[in-house]
């Protein structure tokens, strides 16, 4: 436990920003709101500022794991399959993110996400980005 919360304060790519209360009140949550969230996510894809993240206010209503993973998609911008493309949401949103192997198992797209799940997952995609861009500058460096 230690020892992933390590990991998420020192290689969390843009997590780093955040306060140190914030993170710690994220942590602890059992469940996430849809509104921490959605903050969270967006701050992380540098759609939001940090400053901003730290005044959301909203809901209360926990959100489910298909809509994070949602959220995730269109905050990342990550282009998804066939379906995905014809009917965007939470059902092949999480089909998605777990053929990418970026969600925790055992995973349901109806379960509840705790804050440490939240950070795991944001986490993942942060790092599957990052090697998706080096493996991209790695081609292009080839060709020419």
């Amino acid at each position: 436990m230690l020892a992933t919360l390590f990991v998420l304060f020192i290689s969390g790519g843009k997590i780093y920003a955040q306060t140190a209360a914030e993170i710690d009140r994220i942590l602890e949550s059992p469940e996430i709101s849809s509104a921490q969230a959605a903050g969270f996510v967006q701050m992380a894809a540098g759609l939001l500022p940090d400053s901003d993240f730290l005044s959301i206010a909203g809901s209360r209503t926990p959100i489910k794991l298909g809509e994070l993973c949602f959220l995730i998609m269109k905050s990342f911008n990550l282009k998804g399959s066939f379906l995905y493309t014809l009917f965007p949401g939470p059902r092949y949103s999480y089909r998605e993110l777990r053929y990418m192997r970026l969600l925790p198992e055992p995973s349901d797209p109806a379960m509840r996400v705790s804050g440490l799940q939240l950070m795991q997952i944001v986490e993942r995609v942060l790092n599957y980005l990052e090697s998706d861009e080096k493996a991209a500058l790695a081609l292009n460096r080839g060709a020419k």
